[in-house]
Order: C-alpha cells, then sequence, then structure tokens
C-alpha cells in the first residue's frame, strides 16, 4: 500500500534469515505480527518484539535485520515519506 505520504510494506523472514541492506530515507515504524527477536546491524541491537508491538526509529539510516529466532515472522514497515 503506497501514497503520497506513506508507504506500508509487509515482510516475511524466515528463521535466522536477513534481509539485505537497504536505505530509510526518514524516520520509519515497523510492527511485529508475530513474536520476534531481530538483530539490526545499524546499531548493533538485538530486539524482542511481542506480536503487535511497534518499534520506532527517529531518523534516516541504512541498514538489515536479521531474524534471531527459530520460526518465521512477519513484520510491517510503514516509511513516511
Amino acid at each position: 500500500f503506497e501514497t503520497e505520504t506513506v508507504k506500508l510494506a509487509r515482510v516475511q523472514l524466515g528463521a535466522s534469515s536477513m534481509l539485505p541492506t537497504h536505505r530509510h530515507e526518514r524516520s520509519h515504524l515497523i510492527v511485529a505480527l508475530d513474536d520476534a527477536s531481530l538483530l539490526d546491524d545499524s546499531q548493533d541491537r538485538e530486539m524482542h518484539l511481542k506480536a503487535g508491538e511497534p518499534f520506532w526509529y527517529s531518523q534516516a539510516l541504512s541498514h538489515s535485520l536479521k531474524n534471531t529466532g527459530t520460526q518465521e515472522i512477519s513484520l510491517i514497515t510503514v516509511d513516511f515519506k
């Protein structure tokens, strides 16, 4: 889903899978659709999110995310334009 001001995408990550490095030009939000354990390489931070829990990135950045869990997970990303 995309409008002039926002872009939403559903991302699925298999167990131990990694998203390739990508760039967000502005702040953005991810919302876990499943309980998720993620490693964000931009800050070398491990995140543990419950299903439905959001995580806010307050600035532009380049990063990759790795699912460090043992189950496939789904996320919604919300990029603001």
